[in-house]
């Protein structure tokens, strides 16, 4: 047996999980596969008794905390949390014990006895990721009334409380309000978490991703495994994990990661702060992370690029019945052979030569993804503000929509004509972008989603009418092309975006189009961007290819307008085209033809004079 992680009578703190019951269906929660608990997840749960015999008195004396948090339950669901509490925290103790949960079950009572028996020095964390209308869209099953109830009953009974809010794209807009309601409440501390599990599928296999890496997205299920929603994350920056922010625009962050994870130096936290993790099965592990990384092979399966390394880890070293505490007491398994191998697998130089994945990802030097959740910036940046038509069209210069014959005039006021093209009757390029650039200021902080599609084959298209048809001599059936293709497309506008505080759809370039939106969500623009590539196969001589993007909500000076908007827009074109050299012939392109390439953070040009390439 090699160097020891540390010795049992060292350590100062115990993360504790006291069940892996939950009465939550978080979607991105380690429990739940497609919307239901994981068919191969024991419900379990440490009785009083465990708990005195897996952490007793003399044990006990050194702990200065104690956490009650589950890795895959909650810990308030254990039918006997306050025994357990009241055993880690006698009456003469100090010892501070803080206890995790969303707060959706248990009578106002319970939490009343629970404010005593926890203490002066004890903590809850509501985790309310929301307010009435959003809470549910991660915390499912989860009624948001309901957990303002227990908090209120709790500090009323004289607890302390934190409220938690993991910020997604959904709740954003409701960080200020929340802060303001705990406030109200009476919540010592309000904590924004940035998640990291974005970044999950670029290091892990996700089943419900089905292999896919998305960094942007995640689905939602239901009960019956249909799905009813996705998670993103959210569009302001500064409420966003850096280092998810780092590896959006990766081209292959798989690749990268794997890389990382190769040569980052591993500064164990848990090492560092004398901590041990006890699960609900009462095998002891140093952290909760090498926990769930060493029993999800089981859960989900053991193909499928599921990380086995800490599960053989386990097996080799002697088992999972070796981790038990109740029946090996736990200073026999903290300083037992698999606590020492996994600090010996820190020296491999490889993944690939046993060094512990998860040990990298969590504690790795070069990957600060667990600590750039946390932060305690409360308040809401200007950037994030809810989002009426209204208030977009106080903002913004009606335009007045016009044809011309001959040059287009080199200036346009923001509230002057915009001129349209004859052919398509979509507006001009250049009259499209001056109004949008003389206005981006006041856009951008909505949301601007822009669109980029390109006709598909239209040469070929055009040399064979040419030969078909003697009356579409020279560009004559390009221009029927394109004039069908501006018919549709403003058809599709007065339909799909009637209802939409901002549009504008114009020319870009003899073959291209470009469809800029503020005031809706991403998600509903890449679906509506998806219905107008369907009707222009199926109506329009040729088909169309696109590309959109989404441009994180920020504040935009005028005087840098111009240059983002032309990044911007260069960004989409260019992945545009990226994707159709790589389809086949003239092909119209898969998933009716639209490439997503989700969010483009352009940094402070107000700071830096440059621009930040998310995509390259």
């Amino acid at each position: 047996m090699g160097r020891h992680l540390y010795f049992a009578s060292e350590i100062d703190h115990v993360h504790l999980e006291p069940t892996t019951r939950c009465n939550a269906a978080c979607p991105m929660c380690a429990r739940n596969l497609y919307g239901r608990t994981a068919p191969e997840l024991k419900q379990l749960e440490l009785s009083e008794e465990n708990v005195r015999l897996i952490l007793p008195a003399e044990f006990l004396a050194h702990v200065r905390s104690v956490d009650l948090c589950g890795a895959y339950g909650d810990p308030i669901v254990a039918s006997e949390l306050l025994g357990i509490i009241r055993h880690l925290r006698p009456r003469a103790s100090d010892r501070k014990v803080t206890v995790f949960t969303n707060g959706g079950v248990r009578p106002l009572a319970w939490w009343r006895e629970l404010a005593e028996a926890i203490g002066p020095s004890g903590v809850v964390v509501f985790a309310i990721d929301g307010l009435e209308d959003t809470l549910s869209v991660y915390r499912r099953g989860v009624c948001f009334e309901s957990v303002i109830e227990r908090a209120r009953a709790f500090i009323e009974a004289g607890g302390r409380a934190r409220w938690d809010f993991l910020v997604f794209l959904h709740n954003e807009h409701e960080v200020k309000q929340a802060r303001m309601l705990s406030q109200q409440l009476g919540f010592e501390e309000f904590c924004l978490k940035r998640s990291s599990r974005f970044l999950k599928s670029a290091y892990e296999y996700v089943p419900e991703l089905e292999g896919r890496v998305d960094l942007e997205k995640f689905p939602i299920f239901d009960a019956t495994g249909r799905q009813v929603g996705t998670l993103r994350p959210p569009r302001d920056p500064k409420l966003m994990n850096d280092t998810l922010l780092r590896y959006i625009s990766h081209p292959e962050p798989q690749r990268g990661l794997e890389l990382l994870f190769d040569r980052t130096a591993i500064r164990c936290r848990v090492q560092e702060s004398r901590s041990v993790f006890v699960s609900a099965s009462g095998q002891v592990f140093p952290c909760c992370w090498t926990y769930v990384q060493a029993t999800t092979p089981v859960l989900y399966g053991m193909g499928n690029g599921i990380d086995t390394a800490m599960y053989d880890l386990v097996l080799a070293t002697g088992g999972f019945e070796a981790l038990d505490a109740r029946t090996k007491g736990i200073a026999a398994v903290i300083e037992g052979p698999l606590f020492c191998a996994i600090q010996e697998s820190w020296d491999k130089p490889s993944l690939a030569e046993g060094r512990q994945k998860v040990c990298a990802r969590v504690c790795g030097q070069e990957f600060p993804a667990f600590d750039g959740q946390f932060t305690n910036d409360l308040e809401m940046p200007p950037a994030c503000r809810p989002l009426t038509a209204e208030a977009l069209k106080k903002v913004l210069p009606t335009p007045r929509i016009g044809f011309f014959s001959g040059a287009v005039p080199q200036e346009l006021e923001p509230s002057g004509l915009l001129l349209c093209d004859p052919l398509t009757g979509l507006v001009a390029y250049p009259s499209f972008e001056r109004y949008l650039v003389a206005n981006l200021p006041d856009i951008a902080p909505f949301g601007l989603h822009i669109s980029v599609g390109d006709v598909d084959g239209l040469k070929e298209y055009v040399t064979r009418k040419n030969a078909e048809d003697e009356f579409l001599f020279g560009h004559l059936a390009g221009n029927h092309c394109m004039q069908e293709v501006g018919r549709i497309t403003r058809s599709w506008a007065h339909q799909a975006l009637e209802d939409v505080p901002f549009s504008l759809c114009g020319t870009f370039g003899g073959d291209e189009v470009i469809l800029a939106v503020a005031g809706i969500e991403y998600d509903r623009f890449v679906t509506a961007i998806r219905l107008l590539a369907t009707k222009l196969r199926h109506e329009a001589p040729r088909p169309c290819s696109f590309a959109a993007a989404t441009l994180f909500n920020r504040t935009v000076e005028q005087r840098n307008a111009h240059e983002i908007f032309r990044r911007l827009v260069s960004q989409i074109d260019r992945a545009l085209f990226r994707y159709k050299a790589k389809l086949p012939g003239d092909a119209g392109g898969g998933d009716n033809g639209v490439v997503d390439v989700g969010t483009l953070l352009l940094s402070s040009l107000n700071e830096t004079d440059t621009v930040v390439n998310l995509f390259e």
